[in-house]
């Protein structure tokens, strides 16, 4: 198939496709693979332009179904094992007017995930609607997936090693700075594995209360405390039952709690707050921090049992300006995604892409996709010069130095977090509890009452 009949879009939309999917020549030559076929440590730039001869030769692949289509001149069906898992690949025949075989395209899916995909339908129809309610709480963040973007050597390797930690239930620790994309790769080793159509259920260990932290890991009997539900309530554990739990900002858990998730890591069991009834659980762990968690256990501020523990497969992902070879296709990436939310496109000329490429970015790559998208709302359709770039960045930059050198998306945070507890506050007094407020906020009381702790906020009830 000519480059020409397979335009950049088109390429971009089967990169999105979660199976692997091949396209030959009728001479076996591969034309095109998408992007999934990293999940079996296999890249593209090593298959495209290869034929089927020197992929097996090359100990790729053993067999193909492939050359069984392009020999049959009929649909073929072939089962396969690679990097422990087992594969069902499909091929189907394109013919030319002559009614010879011009192409051949093949998908590949993962078995496991179709078994894993009966569970998950199973597991659907007897979850009650009120667990169902509160992963629906979750959803949201699991499922926008960003792209991994990883041109650069150092990347390469990060995301080789990812897949080799979707293949493994042992603890996954992910490091760096804010911004770095720590989530997003959480979310791959999660989606390559086979619980990718389980939950993925991901908390910032940061954001709630450290009193209200436990309740909301592991749960509560009704009754356990002031405030509770009457019925009770399911943890993040409980809820990421047969998926995956993304503990972000594991850093910050109290140490009071550690001792309590440690145990629930090692036994794969819990309690509830209140509870005396074990409730054993199948979870993988994985934990992302932006502190030094080494230097953190050296000052007693974080368990070294646990440490070692979440640190089994540990990945480390560098800021953004030590991986500058990536800058150009995460503007492209970004590019793609806001030209189809915004429905307009923007181009970059080289000498804006060189200034993009010479900024240090202190927030990563989520301050680069902040400063994308805002050129997308901002301006109209077009070609984005290097003066308007040079003008973004430095006033970024002199927002950032009045701000303590915070990335802006961090201090945008902080004031909207103030803004609401002041409004919070001046709203309390013309209530007569917290769940009457609530009700008229339309706002879970639990919610409320994480917001009033956190906030340190005194109530009139």
């Amino acid at each position: 198939m000519k480059d020409t009949l397979i335009t950049n879009d088109v390429k971009n939309i089967l990169d999105c496709i979660f199976d692997i999917i091949t396209i030959a020549d009728k001479n076996g030559k591969i034309e095109y693979i998408n992007k999934s076929v990293e999940k079996i440590g296999w890249q593209q730039s090593e298959i495209i332009g290869k034929t089927l001869v020197e992929l097996i030769t090359n100990g790729y692949m053993k067999k193909s179904v492939i050359a069984n289509c392009l020999k049959s001149g009929r649909n073929e069906a072939l089962v396969h094992t690679e990097n422990d898992g087992y594969y069902l690949n499909w091929a189907v025949p394109l013919f030319d007017d002559d009614n010879q075989i011009a192409h051949v395209v093949s998908t590949e899916w993962e078995l496991s995930i179709l078994n894993n995909l009966q569970e998950y339908l199973i597991y659907t129809e007897n979850v009650p609607q009120e667990d169902k309610d509160e992963l629906n709480r979750y959803r949201p963040r699991a499922t926008e997936i960003g792209g991994v973007v990883a041109k650069s050597t150092t990347m390469n390797r990060i995301l080789k090693e990812a897949h080799s930690a979707s293949k493994s239930d042992v603890g996954v620790l992910i490091q760096g700075e804010s911004g770095t994309g720590k989530g997003v790769l959480a979310k791959y080793i999660h989606y390559n594995s086979g619980r990718a159509l389980s939950p993925f259920i991901q908390i910032n260990c940061g954001s709630i209360a450290s009193n209200l932290l436990e309740s909301e890991i592991f749960g509560y009997e009704k009754g356990a405390f002031t405030g509770a539900d009457a019925k009770g309530k399911k943890g993040l554990f409980e809820l990421a039952n047969k998926g995956t739990l993304f503990l972000d900002e594991i850093g910050e858990i109290p140490l009071a709690l550690q001792a309590k998730l440690l145990h629930a890591i090692e036994e794969k069991t819990i309690f509830r707050v209140g509870g005396k009834e074990p409730i054993n659980l199948d979870i993988k762990i994985i934990a992302a921090t932006n502190v030094d968690l080494e230097e953190a256990v050296k000052r007693k501020e974080f368990r070294a049992d646990l440490y070692y523990r979440l640190n089994v497969l540990p990945l480390k992902i560098p800021p953004l300006r030590d991986r500058r070879d990536d800058i150009e296709d995460l503007i492209n990436h970004f590019c793609l995604l806001y030209s189809k939310k915004y429905h307009k496109k923007l181009l970059f000329d080289r000498n804006a892409i060189q200034i993009i490429n010479e900024y240090d970015w202190p927030g990563n790559v989520r301050e680069l996709g902040n400063i994308l998208e805002r050129l997308f709302i901002i301006l109209e359709a077009g070609t984005v010069e290097a003066d308007i770039i040079q003008g973004f960045l430095s006033q970024q930059n002199n927002i950032q130095k009045k701000m303590g050198g915070k990335p802006l998306e961090l201090t945008y945070k902080m004031m909207l977090e103030e803004k609401e507890a002041e409004l919070l506050e001046q709203m309390m007094p013309y209530y007569q509890s917290a769940l009457e407020m609530a009700k008229d906020l339309k706002m879970d009381k639990s919610t409320l009452n994480r917001k009033i702790s956190k906030f340190k906020i005194k109530t009139p009830w």
